[in-house]
């Protein structure tokens, strides 16, 4: 499975904040001082599927974004998949 990386300086562009996420959940921040991994996914139908994660720091600034395509037999899968792989990136 191939992945797409992108390390990142500290770009102002790609600062969320509290950036509205769906209808009713917010980005919160981490603690000063450390970072945070969000993970997400993207399933059409079983064995075709994405994942995809980013990490941000305390003002919401993007330092890593990282994703690819990844085979799953449900959304929960996927979801699971995401959260595994930014595991990965953090304790290789």
């Amino acid at each position: 499975m191939e992945t797409s990386q992108i390390l990142l300086p500290r770009l102002e562009n790609c600062s969320l904040g509290n950036c509205k996420s769906g209808s009713t959940s917010f980005w919160q921040p981490p603690s000063a001082g450390t970072l945070k991994i969000n993970v997400d996914d993207g399933f059409i139908s079983p064995n075709k599927a994405s994942f995809g994660f980013l990490e941000r720091d305390s003002e919401g600034v993007c330092w890593m974004i990282e994703g690819g395509p990844t085979n799953a037999s449900s959304a929960l899968v996927a979801e699971a998949k995401a959260l595994y792989e930014a595991i990965l990136f953090v304790n290789p």
